[in-house]
């Protein structure tokens, strides 16, 4: 089952501890993510709650805009130290969680449906830097569909607030 309505509690504390992030990286790209992680959730049946827990941190701990190999891995300590209790999730899903925030720019795809989610969602934002998504590095059916590519597709949409987000039903 679907989470529609996710507790509030774990995703102010991410929101918390992600602090706020300008640029390619920053709030809009993580806002962005979201909507897409959530377009996917509601087809492939991800836990909307998760998903949005990877958007917000999965480039919270970034020192810069630029190459920065290590950012996954400190978002995913980041979570672990913040723990499943804090942010949630069970401990099977925050372990997940930081799977998907510590590999999310290696460029695998996963039969994970969680993952999946997350990772399509995240690549599903590259054209924001010129870069197409191409489906062969899309886990999801649902992130490959012509449908979510149309609807993420364009940088410069209108992005839903966290509050939006949070309150998401398809």
């Amino acid at each position: 089952m679907v989470a529609t309505a996710p507790p509030a509690g774990g995703l102010a504390t991410a929101l918390a501890i992600a602090g706020t992030r300008r640029g390619i990286h920053g709030e809009c790209h993580w806002r962005r993510v979201a909507q897409a992680g959530l377009l996917i959730a509601d087809t492939e049946g991800t836990d909307h709650h998760a998903v949005l827990l990877f958007a917000i941190l999965h480039d919270c701990r970034r020192e810069n805009d630029g190459q920065d190999p290590q950012h996954g891995p400190r978002a995913a300590a980041l979570a672990r130290a913040t723990g499943h209790e804090a942010l949630g999730v069970t401990p099977r899903v925050l372990e997940r969680l930081a799977h998907a925030m510590h590999h999310h720019t290696d460029g695998h795809i996963t039969d994970d449906p969680l993952v999946g989610a997350c990772w399509d969602a995240d690549r599903l934002d590259l054209p924001r830097v010129g870069i197409a998504p191409h489906p062969r590095y899309l886990s999801t059916q649902a992130g490959r569909s012509e449908r979510i590519i149309r609807a993420t597709g364009d940088p410069g949409r209108a992005v839903p607030t966290w509050e939006e987000l949070m309150t998401w039903s398809s």
